[in-house]
């Protein structure tokens, strides 16, 4: 999970992190081809991205991320910006 001031404002962070999701920071461009490299396919849900201290995470990444075999949720604002 991509997650950061979405997930910080929760009342029960530590639920996310109970239920088993491994939490990154923010995602921006060239974080899921290193996602890809180190873990086997799974989950990724994208909750908050950063846009201006570093280029956006793009729809190639994505697409190229799924042709390996993984989901992807997006959701919250950045899953509008990238629908």
């Amino acid at each position: 999970m991509y997650a950061g001031p979405t997930l910080t404002t929760l009342s029960n962070y530590s639920l996310v992190k109970d239920k088993g999701f491994e939490v990154f920071p923010p995602i921006k461009r060239q974080d899921l081809p290193i996602l890809c490299q180190k873990y086997s396919p799974g989950i990724v849900v994208i909750v908050d991205g950063i846009f201006f201290n570093a280029l956006a995470v793009c729809h190639r990444d994505i697409l190229d991320t799924i042709s390996k075999g993984w989901d992807i949720w997006v959701i919250s604002s950045i899953g509008a910006i990238l629908a």
